[in-house]
């Protein structure tokens, strides 16, 4: 069964640049109300402070113009030109500045993005990009990407805010991405590939459904297939919540194999 790719249409990405500026209000009102001493306090994102998070996601928008610009020029890209060990060092040197600092340097990168984003004609959101680790894909996906790490974060960050607070437009438009990328989960060094077995992920709110079936390290994902293990039903943001690691299956209307259910985030684990 051929893999498929769920890149938000152009038209799409446009309409998801609003929620991304209402998502990223929100986090920003949340911040202001931490104080200094609430910002070296753990996250609920295991070994990182509220800091390193929001660090994390300024870097991020940083390379996200630095990738549009690559995007746009014919160029091949990387959010992280020197990798993982690169990443990890700017998150803890953007960090250790004073909390106002971190704070204004995130609300300044995500004001940059926007701007950047909302130059661009509709079309170009088509535009195609080479990324080193995830592959080529439409630009649009960026929006799609980045709206998910501001939601995500928003709920790790401890300010009474959690996925039933996503908001909906997020959820449904990003599921789809969101289970395209399953593979790539699978082949995590964390992924038990001793978990073997068939998934359908059925979201009537979208009227969609998805056959997810194993073999090792490899993982094919379909409309529709012959048979399943296990069937979970939920919400987008039910679906959503899985896939990024913040719900247990448990809390979704399971059918089948519930043992089964219980092994998915095994089988996919992380965001």
């Amino acid at each position: 069964m051929a893999s498929i790719t769920e890149d938000p249409q152009p038209d799409e990405a446009v309409a998801l640049l609003d929620t991304l500026e209402r998502a990223t209000r929100e986090l920003s009102s949340s911040l202001a109300r931490v104080s200094a001493k609430g910002f070296g306090e753990p996250s609920l994102l295991e070994g990182w402070s509220r800091a390193q998070v929001v660090a994390h996601l300024a870097n991020v928008a940083d390379g996200l113009v630095r990738m549009t610009g690559d995007a746009l020029a014919e160029r091949s890209t990387r959010m992280y030109p020197g990798g993982r060990e690169q990443r990890g060092a700017d998150i803890e040197a953007a960090a250790r500045v004073p909390p106002k600092q971190v704070l204004e340097r995130f609300d300044r990168s995500a004001t940059e993005l926007g701007e950047v984003w909302r130059t661009l004609p509709q079309s170009q959101w088509g535009t195609s990009v080479t990324e080193a680790d995830l592959g080529s894909m439409q630009l649009g996906r960026l929006v799609a990407l980045r709206l998910t790490e501001i939601e995500v974060h928003h709920a790790d960050l401890a300010v009474a805010f959690g996925p039933r607070d996503w908001a909906p437009e997020f959820a449904r438009g990003c599921l789809p991405l969101r289970v395209a990328s399953l593979p790539r989960l699978r082949r995590r060094f964390d992924a038990d590939r001793v978990v073997e077995g068939t998934w359908v992920l059925v979201c009537d709110e979208i009227d969609r459904q998805w056959w997810v079936e194993t073999h090792g390290a490899d993982t094919e994902i379909g409309e529709a297939g012959t048979r399943a293990d296990t069937v979970l039903r939920g919400t987008a943001i039910d679906l959503m919540a899985l896939l990024l690691g913040r719900q247990s299956p448990a809390m979704l209307a399971v059918a089948g194999d519930t043992a089964r259910a219980l092994e998915f985030k095994l089988a996919f684990p992380g965001p």
